[in-house]
């Protein structure tokens, strides 16, 4: 759900903003979760042009006000006896509220309902209805509905790599968030408690090599990718079959440490849908892209003591910017 009426514009915007050229895949049918959204917009449609409110509207239907409100929502689909009874009550056919086809004020919403821009935008992570952004848009008005099936047509008109929204989608999560979660940092801290980490920072390379090793079944080879030119540039490829992992052998103390840092993450927070080399080339998946940062993130808190990098900073600042000097957060 949407907090407030701001964060609600602010958080729709993020989205147009970072997905508006996406190259979308348009279809003839819509979703059964479209399909609901689709209905509850015309019943309430239908019920505003008859000037009714949910009270009257339920007096002539028998349909409670809550569940009433739960269609318009999209959030329920009525069975057939309670379709022909809104239908009545409303004074439409039955055959008009089934209907895809969208009426000339719904015509915005029904060009978005049949692409694929809703479905490929990670609505959840911000905490975004899609039946919300729906109704946002179904009673935005005239100017609002242009400016959506320019979007679209611009999504349809222009090939931009779908990669590139994925980092954008993630830039604005990130940046939704101020690039803190307290979640991370809890899991953090239950894995120096379990696994009993010094305090001292940054941590060994040894101490978490050894880690991915015994608690994970790791095969760490230190000068892994020497014997392959092409991968000069990458400090790390994971081969899954055989839980190896290959290093670049120019890699310093910390840099080893950092690779170890975001293997022990995908481990220690399950995280599945992920890239095998150390910096992702393509992101196939959004969430992907996402536990590509979630890792980075783990890693880098690993080495950092939040505390000890916040006195740093303090300090930094007290004097001015200019005369502090900061080591790597130890």
């Amino acid at each position: 759900m949407f907090a407030k009426s701001g964060t609600d514009g602010r958080r729709f915007a993020v989205f147009v903003c970072e997905f508006s050229l996406k190259s979308a895949t348009f279809g003839p049918m819509i979703n059964k979760i479209q399909q609901r959204i689709l209905f509850g917009l015309k019943v309430k449609q239908s019920r505003q042009a008859q000037s009714l409110s949910f009270a009257d509207l339920a007096g002539r239907t028998g349909i409670s006000v809550s569940y009433l409100n739960e269609i318009e929502k999209g959030k329920k689909y009525p069975k057939e006896d309670k379709i022909q009874a809104l239908a009545k009550a409303l004074g439409v056919q039955e055959s008009d509220l089934l209907s895809q086809e969208f009426g000339e004020g719904l015509a915005p919403v029904g060009e978005l309902l049949r692409s694929n821009f809703l479905n490929e935008l990670p609505l959840d992570l911000f905490g975004i209805e899609m039946s919300k952004v729906v109704e946002i848009i179904a009673s935005a008005g005239a100017r609002v509905g242009a400016f959506i099936s320019t979007l679209l047509e611009l999504s349809r008109n222009y090939a931009v790599k779908e990669e590139n929204f994925y980092f954008g989608a993630l830039r604005s999560y990130l940046e939704l968030h101020s690039n803190y979660f307290d979640d991370l940092e809890q899991e953090v801290d239950r894995f120096a408690r379990q696994f009993q980490l010094p305090v001292e920072r940054p941590l060994p390379p040894d101490l978490l090599k050894r880690l991915l090793e015994e608690r994970w079944g790791y095969t760490i080879l230190d000068n892994g990718l020497d014997a392959y030119p092409d991968l000069a540039p990458l400090r790390s490829v994971f081969v899954p079959k055989r839980k190896e992992l290959l290093l670049n052998s120019k890699l310093s103390a910390i840099q080893r440490s950092f690779q170890f840092g975001k293997e022990l993450a995908f481990q220690w927070l399950q995280l599945r849908d992920r890239a095998y080399t150390s910096s992702l080339l393509r992101g196939k998946t959004f969430e992907e892209v996402l536990n590509h940062s979630k890792a980075i993130y783990f890693s880098v808190a690993c080495t950092c003591l939040k505390n000890r990098c916040w006195r740093k900073w303090r300090l930094f600042f007290a004097e001015n910017a200019g005369t502090a000097k900061l080591s790597y957060c130890s």
